[in-house]
């Protein structure tokens, strides 16, 4: 064992054996582990917010999105094209919703298999979707609010923007019925409350001069969006001001979220600052009370510097034990916490909190917040100690 960590352990636990040293000791290192736990739990809050935006993002658009007419068959990489217009859906003795259709073809379903969670009802299925004009698929938040009967033969009433002329000359909107073929799930409340899906087939019954279309582009994973946003733009400069990376689509909502992670940091600088000042005075009273000590030693030849890194190792110490206890609480908390499953209010987008802890994090945590309380502890080692020899062995 390193021979100032063995004096500094000496020093400490036969210090501890006072009291107002023991209190001192156990507020000091409850303080670096709250300071750790709080880094942890909100690291993760924010980490596990992003993480679960962009699966979801991605999950039912894509890294990519161009509006307009364009083909893009000489594009190498692959991509769905869909229609897309809003909306109000009903059912019988209900008012309407406002949602945005969206077509879908059998593709879709392919692309997105694992990004999305489809629960088809009893005899229907991707390919039979695909193949009629008369199905449509509900987000689940929309689902619930509607509180369909799947099995009563009620029916969805879609009523859109295209209208026919009455007979008495106005415009009348159209309505046609869709039978519930299924449910999806991402995860977000914006998608599962807003949209519905219908076949390809059925963008006949809606006029193209006030459908919208977009073309959702996939490149290879790990390719930057950006890129392919430029490579887009070269090929097709007439799209000009209509193609978009997820990002710019939700780039206030990530700007809000990165405020939101700097000033938790702020937040926990400076509790884990007022923690490490704390253990900085415990030090320094433990520095005081060895004072006799150390001189004796600084007698058997040792140096000064070599007798502030006594108490430099001690601050280390009790900086990773609070340190160690924080990380263990933080991790245990937060999956004890994903497992329960906890909601949050719609409000926030997500029907469950997103934790996601980053092993970066606590590595950091892990390293560098007991150095940091070596070197606070050796701040007041380092004046105290500067007493001569003489007038501390004869006072």
């Amino acid at each position: 064992m390193n021979l100032y960590l063995s004096i500094a352990l000496k020093f400490l636990f036969h210090a501890t054996k006072k009291k107002y040293l023991s209190v001192f000791t156990l507020v000091s290192v409850l303080g670096i582990a709250l300071s750790v736990f709080i880094f942890i739990f909100i690291d993760s809050i924010i980490t596990g917010l992003s993480v679960q935006l962009k699966d979801t993002l991605l999950g039912f658009e894509a890294p990519v999105m161009v509006r307009g007419e364009v083909d893009l068959e000489s594009l190498d990489m692959p991509f769905l094209v869909s229609m897309q217009f809003d909306g109000l859906v009903s059912v019988k003795n209900q008012g309407p919703l406002g949602v945005r259709v969206r077509s879908a073809g059998e593709s879709f379903f392919d692309v997105k298999k694992d990004q999305i969670d489809v629960f088809w009802l009893e005899g229907y299925y991707s390919s039979v979707f695909a193949a009629r004009s008369d199905l449509i698929l509900i987000g689940e938040g929309l689902y619930e609010k509607l509180g369909v009967a799947p099995y009563d033969d009620e029916f969805v009433i879609l009523t859109h923007p295209f209208a026919d002329l009455g007979p008495t000359g106005e415009l009348e909107p159209m309505h046609l019925k869709y039978t519930v073929a299924g449910v999806f799930y991402t995860g977000r409340l914006d998608f599962d409350e807003g949209f519905v899906l219908i076949s390809s087939l059925a963008e006949t019954h809606y006029s193209p001069d006030l459908t919208e279309r977009v073309s959702f582009i996939f490149p290879e994973e790990g390719t930057d969006a950006a890129v392919v946003k430029a490579g887009v733009l070269s090929q097709f400069p007439e799209l000009r001001g209509k193609v978009m990376t997820w990002f710019e689509k939700n780039e206030k909502l990530f700007r809000a979220m990165r405020l939101e992670k700097l000033m938790y940091f702020l937040i926990f600088v400076f509790i884990l600052f007022i923690s490490c000042f704390n253990l900085g005075s415990l030090v320094a009273i433990f520095t005081l009370g060895k004072i006799a000590d150390s001189a004796v030693l600084r007698t058997m030849g040792m140096s000064l510097r070599e007798l502030k890194l006594v108490f430099a190792n001690m601050g280390f110490l009790l900086g990773g034990v609070g340190t160690i206890i924080g990380v263990i609480f933080g991790v245990c908390s937060i999956f004890v916490l994903k497992s329960s499953g906890l909601h949050l209010p719609k409000a926030y987008g997500f029907t469950e909190l997103p934790l996601y802890i980053r092993g970066s994090t606590v590595m950091f945590l892990v390293v560098l917040a007991p150095l940091f309380c070596g070197l606070i502890s050796f701040l007041p080692a380092q004046r105290i100690l500067k007493k001569p020899i003489v007038e501390v062995l004869s006072s």
